[in-house]
C-alpha cells in the first residue's frame, strides 16, 4: 500500500502542473477553476441547458449559481431561450470567452500531449483507462 503514496503524490503534482498556469490566467479576470469548467463544457456542448450542464459537472444548482451568474454578468456566457420551451435557457460562449477558454484548454492539452509523447506509445490510452476507472469506482 505504501507504494501507492507515490501515485497519490504524482497525481497531486500533476494536477498542480495542469491547473497552475490556468489559475493565474483565470485570476487575472477574477475567475476560478469552476468558471473554467463551465466554459469548457459550454464550449464543447454549445446550446446545452443549465440542467444538462449540472449533469456534466456533477454539481448542485446552488453550487453552480454564483459562478454562472458572474460569467453571465461579465459577458462570458450567454443564455437564450429555447425555441420550443422558453423556460429552458440554452448556453453559449461569447467571443471573449471562446478565446479565454481556448487559451487555457490549449495550454492544458499541449502539456498533456508532451507528457504522453515523453512516456511513449500507449501512455494516453493507459492514462485514460486509469481516469475512467477512478470515475467508475468513485461513482461520479
Amino acid at each position: 500500500m505504501t507504494e501507492m503514496y507515490e501515485a497519490v503524490e504524482a497525481f497531486y503534482y500533476g494536477h498542480r502542473a495542469i491547473v497552475g498556469r490556468p489559475d493565474v490566467v483565470l485570476a487575472s479576470y477574477g475567475l476560478s477553476r469552476m468558471h473554467h469548467r463551465i466554459m469548457y463544457f459550454v464550449a464543447r456542448h454549445p446550446g446545452l441547458s443549465v440542467n444538462e450542464l449540472l449533469g456534466l459537472l456533477g454539481v448542485t444548482k446552488q453550487s453552480l449559481n454564483v459562478p454562472m451568474r458572474k460569467l453571465m454578468e461579465d459577458g462570458f456566457v450567454l443564455a437564450t431561450a429555447d425555441d420550443k420551451d422558453k423556460r429552458i435557457k440554452r448556453l453559449s460562449l461569447s467571443e471573449k470567452a471562446k478565446q479565454l477558454e481556448a487559451e487555457i484548454t490549449g495550454y492544458q492539452t499541449q502539456l498533456l500531449t508532451k507528457a504522453f509523447m515523453s512516456v511513449g506509445e500507449g501512455a494516453k490510452a493507459s492514462w485514460l483507462g486509469v481516469m475512467r476507472s477512478l470515475v467508475r469506482q468513485a461513482g461520479v
